[in-house]
């Protein structure tokens, strides 16, 4: 007895989804040129059979290739020696936290500490044929408009500069940041920037909580 195919499907599905500023794809994966871009960090997470990383996609977020999602990961560091490590400092202050923040204790990192921030960084396109793989490294804001200024005399590319990612929060942020590091009345206090670009990032809170003392 013949089972009608049509008994396992659904007509009546629907959903809504945003498709604005999307490019259409053509078949194969976009290539993009080496270069210096902006992005948004869309996602941070480690594989279950490989925890000793942690995969990065970022999603270009001006120019041509906007909404084109790349994918790069940084190791775990090991020992404080390790250095991975300045890599790390590289993703912070390229995702707008300040060497005030970054330097007031130890940094507990998680995924709420990163995704939904605007980065800066230079992408290198792999080859595959000849086994390499692309790069990319994330640079903080201001060595990002020199080597992009310096990039662009030298291939005739245009890259704006990334604009400013906080303002200021209040004493009692500041304060409250200062308590989550440890340090009670001794502790420093430490500015939190808040994203004000439009392109989402960790609240106050999370911040907060993420920003602490092992």
């Amino acid at each position: 007895m013949s089972i009608d195919p049509t008994l396992n499907q659904n007509s009546n599905w629907a959903f809504n989804v945003n498709l604005s500023g999307l490019r259409a794809p053509t078949g194969a994966a976009a290539t993009i040129p080496e270069g210096y871009y902006k992005g948004t960090l869309t996602d941070a997470y480690t594989l279950n059979d490989k925890p000793g990383r942690v995969i990065l996609k970022v999603t270009l977020s001006e120019g041509e290739y906007t909404g084109t999602v790349r994918t790069t990961g940084l190791g775990i560091p090991k020992n404080d020696q390790d250095g991975v490590r300045y890599y790390w400092r590289g993703l912070l202050e390229s995702s707008g936290y300040t060497p005030a923040q970054i330097d007031a204790g130890e940094v507990g990192m998680q995924r709420q500490l990163l995704v939904g921030r605007p980065v800066t960084f230079h992408y290198v396109p792999g080859d595959k044929e000849a086994g390499i793989y692309e790069s990319i490294n994330f640079l903080p804001p201001a060595d990002w408009t020199m080597k992009a200024a310096a990039f662009e005399k030298k291939s005739g590319v245009v890259a704006s500069a990334p604009a400013q990612t906080g303002m200021g929060a209040t004493p009692a942020m500041g304060a409250a940041l200062s308590q989550a590091l440890g340090g009670g009345a001794t502790a420093p206090v430490v500015t939190v920037q808040m994203p004000s670009s439009g392109m989402g990032g960790v609240g106050a809170g999370d911040l907060m909580a993420a920003l602490g003392r092992k």
